[in-house]
């Protein structure tokens, strides 16, 4: 699938071509697109086509065409704070994109059944964190990987206000994708081969709207373990849920029983003091650091992944501020540190 636009040169030549043909058509996807670089996510000996409009697989590491990525993008109207799920999040190169508009207040989740393709993502991801200049240029929210078949979530997952499934949806599992939407939110996937937005507009109403015609490989049904049970994939939110997600929680397409094995995702937490600096350095040259409540109250209402924390704070190497790489202001007055917190 894919081949609608023009091969470009790199990137940038790429995301024109996409624009001209109308595939990409708001600045929020143009910028995204332009600030992940297409290539990364491909394995050396096969960069040579990954500025084609062409999907590629190898093994089980697939890409889809970037004019179905755009297509995707586009109709899922992203916001800054909002949750997604990918199911289906293979290299994690839509996630990324995804993360750069959610922004630090989003949530940023995907399942992948693979998990070789896990490990692969994580790579991407860690390549992408440590030497792309998007990362400092976005307020990012970093992607959550878990291994597990996307048709086994838990009964007591959370919804989440945007969806995409990145295989073909039998016309039977229709309705369990829907309960992962919440009131309001946007499913994108591939139902009877066509990519398909749906619109949750109330509790029991939706809007369809067929986007262009695709072929992707079906969804996998699911498998059980040698002890005969189903491996449920836990996806929690923070904060309670509502009334109307209590009722509408979604029961594995398979009917799995409570008793299934779990397969976890692993949530952003608050950096700890041992995370933030990973010497001895920082801890006694900046203790009372980590014990003003301003601090506290910064990391525990921004998603700062570790890697990220890392790589700024290794600029006080080359003689920068750690702590205005965080945007803290420090003065020092009468033998005490006072911190001021630069955000708006």
């Amino acid at each position: 699938m894919g081949g609608a636009v023009s091969a470009g040169e790199d990137n940038d030549e790429l995301i024109d071509n996409l624009k001209e043909a109308q595939y990409i058509r708001t600045e929020r996807v143009e910028q995204a697109f332009r600030a992940v670089d297409r290539a990364d996510y491909y394995l050396e000996e096969f960069k040579e086509n990954a500025y084609k409009d062409l999907a590629w697989k190898h093994g089980n590491i697939h890409l889809s065409a970037p004019c179905i990525y755009s297509e995707v993008m586009e109709a899922l109207d992203l916001q800054p704070g909002l949750s997604f799920l990918n199911l289906g999040s293979g290299t994690g190169y839509l996630s990324s994109m995804v993360g750069l508009i959610l922004g630090p207040f989003g949530v940023n989740h995907g399942v992948e059944l693979h998990s070789d393709v896990i490990e692969y993502a994580k790579q991407k991801l860690d390549f992408f964190i440590k030497t792309s200049d998007s990362f400092d240029k976005f307020d990012f929210c970093e992607p959550s990987f878990v291994t597990g078949n996307c048709l086994e979530i838990s009964p007591d997952c959370s919804q989440y206000d945007r969806v995409y499934c990145g295989a073909g949806v039998q016309k039977e599992h229709e309705a369990y994708m829907k309960r992962l939407l919440k009131v309001g939110g946007i499913l994108v996937m591939p139902l009877e081969e066509k990519l398909t937005k749906i619109t949750r507009t109330g509790p029991s109403a939706w809007e369809t709207k067929k986007i262009l015609a695709v072929s992707f490989a079906p969804l996998i049904q699911p498998c059980h373990s040698e002890s005969g049970k189903s491996r449920l994939v836990r996806l929690r939110l923070a904060g309670p849920r509502s009334a109307e997600e209590e009722d509408e929680l979604p029961a594995p397409a398979t009917g799995s029983s409570p008793q299934a094995e779990d397969s976890e995702i692993e949530f952003w937490a608050p950096p700890t003091q041992d995370d933030l600096l990973p010497t001895t350095f920082g801890k006694t040259l900046f203790p009372e650091i980590f014990t003003t409540s301003i601090f506290q109250l910064y990391l525990s209402h921004f998603s700062i992944c570790k890697t990220g924390i890392r790589r700024k704070l290794s600029k006080c190497m080359q003689g920068e501020s750690w702590l205005g790489c965080l945007g803290f202001q420090v003065e020092s007055r009468g033998g005490r540190l006072l911190i001021q917190s630069l955000l708006s």
